[in-house]
Order: C-alpha cells, then structure tokens, then sequence
C-alpha cells in the first residue's frame, strides 16, 4: 500500500467502533495534494490541498446544523431522504451527511502539515511557515469542535496516520475524547498565537485570489476561533462554573473585532420601513440593502472568514446549497427547504418600531416632540403577513408567481421560492451556477456570540448594548435609555415622567475594566472627560479607538437632520471610521427607543423598582387603628401631618424619584445576585431570538440551541436527549420533529 493512498486512511476509520473489515477495504479517497516532503516552494500546495479537502465539508456543516432544528422544513414529496432523516432527527449511520471521514481527512493532512514542516526554519528572523502553522492548527481545531457538536465524542489523533497498521491501532484502542477534552487540547494549541500582532498577517496569502475572495481570508483568523472555543468550553461546563472561559471568550471577540486598522463593526445596512405609510408592494416602502450587504462578498468586513467552491463539478468540489434552499430549473422550482411555521412566528413576534419627530412652536420657540410608530401586526393593513413583526425574514424569503412555466409543464412548481442568502445577496438565481461559497462566521454572528459571552460573564447590560444600540464610546460612556413612570408626589398628585437611566452602571463599567486584553487599545484613553475612568480603563476592554466604534452624531440616512437613528458615518467621521448599529434594529426598526425591547423584562422592573421604594419608618404610619404598607399609605389622598412619623415618610418619598432616576447607579442594589441572574436570564432568551432572527438558514441554529442548553445544564453527555428550552415551547408550542431526540449523531460503523 502506497503511502499517498493511505494518508486519508486512517482517520476514516476512526468512527468505527470495532474493526470489521480491512483498513484496504476502507479506501475510498486518495490524498494526492498532501505530501511529507515540505519544500519551502510547495507551501501553496500543500496548504491549498487542506483547502480542497475542506471544500467536502461545505454543505454537510450547514445542513446539519439548519434541518435538524426546527427553523425549517423539508418537502417530504421531493426532499431526499437524506435531507428528511434530518428533519426528523432520525439519521441513520448510513445517512450521507452523517460521514466523519471528510472531517478526518482534513484532520490528517493538518497533522501531516504540522509533523514534518520546519517550524524553525527561520527568514530574515522570522519563522518561514508561522501562518502556514496557525492555519493548520485552526482548520484542525474546527474539525474536531465540528466533530464534538456532532457526536459529543469522536476518536482523537494528533500524529500522522500514514499505514493500514497504525489505522487499525487506532481503531483497536477505542479511544475518544468528549467536547470538553477536545476543547482544552485545541485552546491550549492556539492560545500562544493571541498575542500576534495583526489578524492579517497571521493567515497566509499568497497574493491570489479564489472566485473573488483574496487568499487570506480563505484561513480562519485565530482570535475569532479562539472566541468560539472558549464559548463553547463555558457552555460545555455550564453558565456558573464556565465564567472564566466566557470573559477569555470576551477578550478573545474584543481583540478579534476592534484590532487597530482591522476593525469589524455590526454591518449597518438595515431592512427597515421609511414611513409610516406601511405599504406594499413589499420594498416599495422599505430599504432593502440587508441582503446585499450582509450575505455577498462586497462587504468585506461582514464576514470573518470565506470558503470558495468550485462553479461546476468538472473544475472541482461542487455544492447543493442553492439548489436544495430555492427553486431551479434541474429541480423543476421545488426547493427541498423551506421556512418552518416557528421562523415566522419568531419574525412575527417581533415589535418593529419607526421614530419620527413632531414639532412644535410654542411663543417662537420650536419644540421636537418624540413620536413612536408601531408597525401593524396584522396583515389586511400590510398587505402581506410576512411584513409583520422583523423585516430579516421577508428580506430573504421571497417567493414569486411562476405560472407562465407550470401552465405548460405540468412538472414545474407555479410558485419559485429564493433564500437569498445562498444567492450571494441577490434575488435571482442562475440555473448553471452552483453556489460558490460559504461564510465560516459572519461578522454579526460574531457580535451575537461575544454579547452572549458577555451576559454569561456577567455583563448582561453590555451585552444588551450589543443587541439595541451597538457598542461605542457613547454606549459605553454616557448613553442613557428612557422609562417612563408614574411618580406620586407626597401630597398624593401622581404624574407621569420620563427617567433617564445609565444604559450600562457604574458597577458594570468598572468590573468591565477589569477585563483585560492583549494590549489592542488606543495609547491615549477616550475617556479623558474622566479622569477616574481614564484611569481605570487603560489598557483594558473598553478603551475602543475612535475609528473602531466612531462617536457619530446619531443621523439616520432618511431622516436628515433629526438627532435620532442609527450610527452611521457621515463626513465629520475619519476617513477610516466604520459604523454601527444594535443588531436587532437591521430588522425591527429604531430598537434604542423600542418601549418592547428592554434591558429588564417587566416581571424583573417590577422588581428592581419595588426594591427602591422606601422602608416603613420605626413605628410605620398608622390611620386610626391600622398600620399601612408603603402602596396603602400612597393611595391616601388626604393626610394628617400631626400623625407619628408623617414627617419621615415625606422625606422619604421625596427621595424616591431622585433613587429611581438612578437606580442603574445603585451599585449595591445592582450586585444582588438575584437581580443579575433575572437579567441573564431575560438577555439570554433576547439572544437566542436574536440567533434566529440574523442567522436563519446560516447552520447555526441547531447549535445554538444545543450551546443555549448546556449553559442551562440540561445537556449530559454523548447520550444526551433534546429537551427545548421552556421558554421557546411556552411562546411557540412544542417541537417534535427535536424534543425527546437525540443531540447527537450515532458514529457510522464502516
């Protein structure tokens, strides 16, 4: 046996439980693009060929994460049954995408890589083959989490299978690693890279470029899948006993997304309405650059890093991604997916919001006076029912008449169906075009990661910052959200105010400093309106540069002039500056002054704004016989104030207001463990929504609900059932084609 034709051998093999064949009679791929022979002048080779090999991975990575959850649906008529034995969670050991070999092989030619090439070899005092290292070692270190989310455990091998007899040792041994083993191997392997100085010069280059995507952002970037690892190590360990791995994860997002002169901000291209006219046809009233811009290639800071396919099977590795999400020609306009009845729902649910301001004169004074305009939830008004609610799901799904084919072809659909987002952005399909990339991670899918990093870590209102408004200076520093409350004064008149509160609290702010990064931060502090602060934050996470999260005026593009709206850039911003947005206003409108979209859910304000209410005086106020509670003693409209303690009372109250305007700062009421879990627990489930609502149809929501419940501690082991969080089987009903199966796949026997 040829060493060329057993280097992928080995690690097809390692699904296997109990050798019942020949390591011969697994030979069904050869590896001719990876050899032990490094020459400097075969580095492309040699990285191009684990390239070529993750090219097999493309469809099965996504389809596994996307049609076993419960986002969409199968056509059970035309699907495969592959595709459908997804769909009900009830894969086979012979399911075609049930197949660690493919992971394995990519597996095997990195431990190849990394076994024989020079890593001291040395240029000008730099190591030659660094890049060529660190990409090895991440396209490794996914597999393997790929692997880990798919079985729970797999077999684990670091050193090159390169004969029939150390295969069949490996299969013999029967030794495998779990998720958690796994993940401490591949974030001690890639932790000594963090503190490299650029996210570019980490990855090779080449000077190439592959169908449009330049060569570099072909490798993975070490600090964004540093971010996943320790993600997914927390979880792993749960949401209490993993807090060091989610402020690592923290740290790792940070340094990933804000490094100087590499910045990544939220994409701020919004589907969103324009007026309050809330007319059809459907982009008649709305913009419409969401799909454009967030899921093509010419937003290069939307996507992290890149995997090109080849166009057409006779260059190369081939996918079905676009022909299995819309209609075509070679499948007579039937898709073999479609959105579930639950991705409308999660889209309908939603409270889109468009601000707009009236003005006033009032004795030659003119006075803006903020107006709030809820979209309809009902479909007689919009026209459509998919226009109720986020904006993100009619966006991307969109279905047109396609009668003048079917009236002559008895085989086609009347009905064509596109999800743009395997279109490259656009919203028509090219019948001889396979689909020719696809996105690792997703810049905001990185930002929805770091924000559930954060929460988990402990920071719940900086990760909501995340999610309504985007983190910048201001965010950080000085931005305030708006409650409205009724105050009763002491002589018992009660009117209604508007208070200001601290979007993140002192006593956040400060432990946030307390995080520390790799030195990715501007010399000079922001902060310098602040000494204390300056002080504090030098060095540390929050001191974001300038050009990374800009302090724009807030002008949104369609209303010029008014003082609300998005972050967006504008001629007074530095030539380098990016924007950003809150990740639930690129569907739902003008998040930051949404009344539905809160820090605190109303169980948990009730809560906070009944703990300031002030204490029954020594003796408490008594009418006639009777002592009264707090709420009693409010509701009394006349008062006697020769009556014991009275005195006390008003002071008290007078002081209410002042504590409620600032209960954000109350630093000893805001570290209440109660209080903090409540807003993990409300920020957790905004997240999760959110998961689905900017990454349907992506692969990730599958493991986004399997991440969401071991945090929550109810996923044990390999063995391990499905069981939906509560929260999402209260608001939606219950979810068979998942609950009460399996997370994992079963290993094929081969």
């Amino acid at each position: 046996m040829k060493i060329k034709s057993i280097i992928a051998c080995g690690l097809l093999l390692l699904g296997v439980g109990a050798a019942t064949t020949s390591c011969e009679d697994m030979l069904t791929a050869d590896n001719h693009l990876v050899t032990t022979d490094l020459a400097p002048q075969d580095t492309l080779y040699q990285m191009m060929g684990i390239v070529k090999r993750m090219q097999l991975l493309a469809d099965r990575t996504i389809l596994l994460g996307e049609i076993r959850a419960d986002l969409v649906n199968v056509d059970e008529a035309r699907a495969s049954a592959d595709l459908q034995e997804l769909a009900k969670n009830n894969v086979s050991t012979t399911n075609k995408y049930n197949s660690p070999a493919e992971y394995y092989g990519v597996i095997n030619s990195c431990n190849i890589y990394l076994a024989y090439v020079d890593s001291l070899y040395k240029v000008y005092g730099e190591y030659y083959y660094q890049k060529e290292i660190i990409a090895a070692k991440c396209f490794r270190a996914w597999c393997y989490l790929e692997l880990a989310k798919i079985y729970g455990e797999v077999p684990f091998v670091t050193e090159p299978v390169l004969s029939a007899e150390v295969a069949d040792q490996i299969v013999a041994s029967g030794n495998k690693k779990d998720m958690l083993g796994i993940l401490d191997f591949a974030i001690q392997d890639l932790a000594p890279y963090a503190h490299l100085p650029e996210n570019s010069n980490m990855r090779p280059s080449y000077g190439a470029t592959f169908s449009g995507i330049n060569a570099r952002n072909i490798f993975l970037p070490v600090r964004a899948l540093l971010g996943e690892l320790y993600l997914w190590r927390g979880s792993v360990k749960g949401k209490d006993a993993g807090k060091s791995d989610f402020i690592d994860a923290v740290r790792m997002y940070h340094d990933y997304l804000c490094y100087p002169g590499e910045e990544k901000s939220v994409d701020y291209n919004a589907i969103e309405w324009t007026s309050t006219t809330w007319q059809n046809p459907i982009y008649s009233d709305m913009s419409n650059s969401y799909s454009l811009y967030n899921f093509s290639l010419s937003s290069q800071n939307e996507y992290a890093a890149v995997l090109p396919l080849d166009t057409a099977a006779y260059y190369g590795t081939t996918s079905d991604l676009r022909a299995i999400f819309n209609s075509n020609y070679s499948n007579n306009y039937y898709p073999s997916v479609m959105p579930s009845a639950r991705m409308s729902d999660i889209s309908k649910a939603q409270k889109n919001l468009f601000i707009s301001w009236k003005k006033t004169v009032i004795g030659g004074v003119t006075k803006s006076e903020l107006v709030r305009s809820y979209a309809p939830a009902d479909a007689s008004t919009l026209g459509n029912e998919r226009l109720i609610g986020d904006l993100r799901l009619p966006e991307v799904y969109r279905t047109v008449s396609n009668v003048s084919e079917s009236r002559y072809n008895a085989n086609r659909n009347s009905t064509k169906q596109y999800i743009t987002k395997w279109l490259g952005g656009n919203a028509s399909i090219s019948d001889d075009h396979r689909q020719t990339y696809i996105i690792y991670y997703r810049t905001n899918t990185l930002y929805l990661h770091m924000a559930e990093a954060l929460n988990l870590a402990g920071f719940p209102e900086t990760a909501f910052a995340v999610l309504s408004r985007g983190l910048t200076y201001s965010t950080l520093n000085t931005d305030t959200i708006h409650v409205n409350q009724t105050i009763t004064a002491a002589d018992g008149t009660e009117k209604d105010t508007v208070i200001a509160l601290k979007l993140i609290s002192d006593d956040e702010f400060d432990r946030l400093c307390n995080i520390k990064t790799y030195g990715y931060t501007n010399t000079t502090s922001d902060f310098d309106n602040d000494n204390a602060k300056a002080e504090k934050a030098a060095n540390s996470f929050v001191v974001w540069k300038r050009d990374v999260f800009w302090n724009l005026p807030k002008t949104d593009n369609n209303r010029t002039g008014n003082t609300i709206g998005k972050w967006r850039s504008n001629s007074a911003a530095p030539m380098n500056s990016k924007t950003q947005i809150g990740i639930h206003s690129l569907g739902s409108g003008d998040t930051e002054f949404n009344e539905f979209y809160q820090l605190d859910d109303e169980e948990t304000r009730n809560h906070l704004l009944q703990g300031l209410k002030p204490d029954l005086p020594e003796g408490g106020y008594t009418e006639g016989e009777s002592a009264l509670s707090f709420d009693d003693w409010k509701a009394i409209t006349t008062k006697t104030k020769t009556t014991a303690n009275y005195d006390a009372y008003v002071e008290a109250y007078n002081q209410y207001p002042v504590k409620l305007a600032n209960y954000n700062a109350d630093v000893n009421f805001l570290k209440s463990a109660e209080v903090r879990a409540k807003r993990q627990a409300h920020i957790s489930w905004l997240i999760l929504e959110e998961e689905a609502l900017e990454g349907s149809f992506e692969g990730q929501r599958f493991y986004d609900l399997l991440r969401y419940q071991m945090q929550a501690g109810k996923v044990s082991g390999p063995s391990a059932i499905i069981e939906m969080p509560d929260s999402i089987t209260k608001l939606y009903g219950p979810t068979p084609n998942m609950t009460g199966k399996p997370w994992y796949l079963t290993l094929p026997n081969r």
